[in-house]
Order: C-alpha cells, then structure tokens, then sequence
C-alpha cells in the first residue's frame, strides 16, 4: 500500500511540476512586454535596422537593410532562421574557393595547369575545324544535289504545262452561252447576298436591343437594392444600442494605439527641393505641427541647395496583457454582441436571396 501511495505522491508531484511551468509560461507571455525599435539614415543611399526581442533577448528578430533585405531569427543565442541573403553569399563563398585555383609559389604546379590548358584549347579547336569542314562538304554537295534535281524536274514541267496549255485553247465556248450563263450567275449572287446583309442586320439590332434591356432591368435591382441596403444601416446607427458598442470600439481602438505607440522617437531630416516656395510650405507645415509632435520631428528645409538627407530612431514596447484587456472589452459588451448578430442576420438574408 505504502509503494501506490508512493507512485500517486509521485505522479502528483510531477503533474503539479508540469502545470507550474506551463502557468509560468502563460503569465510570462501575458506581462512581459515585447520590445520593438527601428533605426536608419538616408545619405543619397538607405540603410536601416529593426528588431523585436523577448525576455532579455531570449527570443530575437532582427531585419536590416543596406543594399539588400537580410533577416534571422535567434532563440537564446542560436540562429533558428535566416534569410536568403546569407545563404547566397556562402554557396558564392564556397564555388569561388573550388572553382579558383590556390596560387602558389611552386613553378611546376604552375607549369603543369598551363600544359593542361594548351591541351584542352588545342583539343577543343581541332574538334571544331574538323566540324566545320565537315558542314562546308556536305553543304556543296547538298547545294550539286539540288542543282541536278531541279534541272531534271524542269523538263516534265515544262512538257505538262504545253499539255495543259492546248487543251484549254481547244475547249472554246459560244459567246451567247458564255455571257447568259454569268449574267444569270451574278443575278442569283446579288439577290442572296443582299437578303443576307438584311437578315443579319436585323438579328445584331435585336441581339442589341436585347442586351440593353436586360442591362437596365439590372441596373435598376442594383439601385433599388443598394437603396435599401443604405435606408438599413442608416436605422441601425440611429439605435441607441448601436452607438454605444461603436463608441466602445472607436475607445478600445485608440487605447490600443496609445499603447503601440513608441515612447521613444527621434526624426531629424534636411530637405531641400530646389523651389524656395516649396521649402517655405516645408518650414510652415513643421510650425503648424510643433504643439503635436514638439522636438521628436524635425524636418529643416534647405534654402541653397537639392537634397535629401536624415536619420530617424524609434523604440517602444507592446504587453500581451493590455492587448487582450482591450479586446475583451470589446468582446464582453452586450451592445456589441447585438451588432454583430445583427450584421450576421443581414448578410444570411442577402445570401439566401441570391441563392
């Protein structure tokens, strides 16, 4: 009795072991925030930087550009995934080093890879001068060939064309015959021909007026349609209900962007444009705009010259916690709930009226 009692204390404390860190896990991805930050510069060419990290970088995302896009993942130091920048750059690496020879201070390796080149040129042109000759012979006698054939085809051609010649030169019709049989020929033609311009004029302006009609028979159940739809939502805003889950999510909504936000930024650029009217607008919008953003961007316009140039840094954090907060306020609002029935029903109906 005291070995199954030993077993279960056993069991119990590893399933409580289990549950601990799984516990611990979950409130680690709820409280500790993720930390996000951005930097880069513009000096006629962009290079820029950005990363996300986790718990003391446990976990780490970083992206960077410079002439190209490179990325990688690490977990607790060790790279997990890259991008396809790094491995580029090895298989060049590594067919460089095995297609390129080691230079070397011995005079006879040297001398051997140059007779082993001669070798192999002197191989490949005699390999193509024999090809070569071989294309001009059969070339000339292809071209005799043809010659011959066609000189002896020539005769009977010419023996069957005299042939064909006088046959035709005997069969020789009365010119009454000739001149009835064509005139009642082109009569027949030009009434059958001017029944069927008729004919299909009249199917393309019946096809045509066809078309429009059932275009304006579904131009008018759109309209009527889409008047409905609109005379539908305008009610529902007008519920009292309605506006309430709208302004729990319009608020939801900026307690999320308040959150995002970084707490850290820093812009700091030079534009000039060339047109002095064009910089003072730049000079006058940054006044404009000073109450809001203050001195975390700044954007000088340069009076003498064309250019472009900067740095800017940003760096915050986000917390799964406040994300899901906001989202559950959204969620467990009674008024929002009946909106989103409300919605479901509407586009049910409109799809059983189409089916």
């Amino acid at each position: 009795m005291t070995v199954v009692w030993t077993i279960l204390k056993a069991i119990g404390i590893l399933l409580l072991a289990v549950l601990g860190v799984l516990l611990a896990c979950l409130l680690l991805v709820l409280f500790v925030p993720f930390h996000y930050g951005a930097q880069g510069e513009y000096r006629g060419k962009l290079s820029a930087g950005a990363h996300v990290t986790w718990l003391f970088r446990f976990l780490a995302v970083q992206v960077s550009y410079a002439e190209a896009l490179s990325w990688s993942v690490r977990a607790a130091g060790f790279c997990i995934l890259h991008g396809p920048g790094q491995k580029k750059e090895k298989k060049r690496g590594a067919r460089s080093e095995t297609d390129v020879p080691e230079e070397t201070g011995d005079p006879e390796t040297a001398a051997r890879f140059g007779a082993d080149a001669d070798v192999s040129a002197g191989a490949e042109s005699g390999a193509d001068a024999g090809e070569s000759a071989g294309a001009e012979s059969g070339a000339d006698a292809d071209e005799s060939a043809g010659t011959e054939n066609s000189a002896e085809a020539s005769v009977p051609a010419d023996a069957e064309r005299d042939s064909s010649d006088a046959a035709d030169a005997g069969e020789v019709l009365p010119d009454g015959a000739e001149a009835a049989a064509d005139s009642q020929a082109e009569g027949g033609n030009g009434q059958e021909t001017d029944a069927g311009d008729a004919n299909g004029l009249s199917e393309r302006f019946v096809r045509l007026f066809r078309r429009l009609e059932d275009s304006l028979r579904n131009a008018e159940e759109k309209l009527g349609g889409l008047s409905d739809r609109i005379s539908w939502y305008f009610e529902l805003l007008e519920r009292e209900d309605t506006r309430i889950a709208v302004g729990t999510v319009f608020r939801q909504v900026f307690r999320i962007l308040r959150h995002v936000m970084p707490r850290e930024l820093r812009v700091d650029f030079v534009v000039g444009t060339g047109s002095p009217a064009a910089d003072g607008q730049i000079a006058a919008w940054q006044g404009m705009l000073y109450p809001f953003l203050h001195d975390k961007v700044l954007i000088l316009p340069d009076f003498e010259k064309k250019r472009v140039e900067g740095s800017f840094f940003i760096k915050g954090r986000i917390t799964v916690f406040s994300l899901l907060i906001c989202g559950l306020a959204v969620i467990l609002k009674k008024e929002v709930r009946l909106l989103i029935g409300r919605l479901r029903k509407k586009e049910e109906k409109k799809d059983g009226r189409k089916s």
